[in-house]
């Protein structure tokens, strides 16, 4: 299991506590506990977000770099949707893979002769 799913699970935990305690106790708990509790349901809703916009698209140029790099040259572009960098990153290995497509070609015919 990955870092990331563990610290997410981690505080979700943390968050259906707390959320199951401000339902609970509300107005009889001090502001202090009310103010971990909030921090904690935020931080859970901001992990969530940064790994739909992080680690989704990460996972993808991961699968497709394995694919890859076991030789399928058959297998499909990398995506080059999501943030500017993770489209850049795709568009970068997907120019890498074909310059190395091309070169493999060469040595090919070359060997031929």
């Amino acid at each position: 299991m990955g870092l990331h799913l563990r610290f997410n699970l981690a505080l979700t935990a943390l968050a259906s506590m707390s959320y199951a305690l401000l339902t609970t106790y509300g107005p009889a708990l001090s502001a202090p506990a009310s103010a971990i509790a909030f921090i904690a349901l935020w931080c859970a809703g901001l992990n969530l977000l940064l790994g739909w916009l992080v680690l989704a698209p990460l996972r993808g140029l991961l699968q497709g770099a394995e694919r890859i790099s076991t030789g399928q040259t058959d297998a499909p572009d990398l995506p080059d949707r999501g943030p500017a960098e993770m489209a850049r990153l795709g568009t970068c290995f997907n120019r890498m893979r074909h310059s190395l497509d091309k070169a493999m070609q060469v040595i090919a015919m070359d060997s031929r002769l």
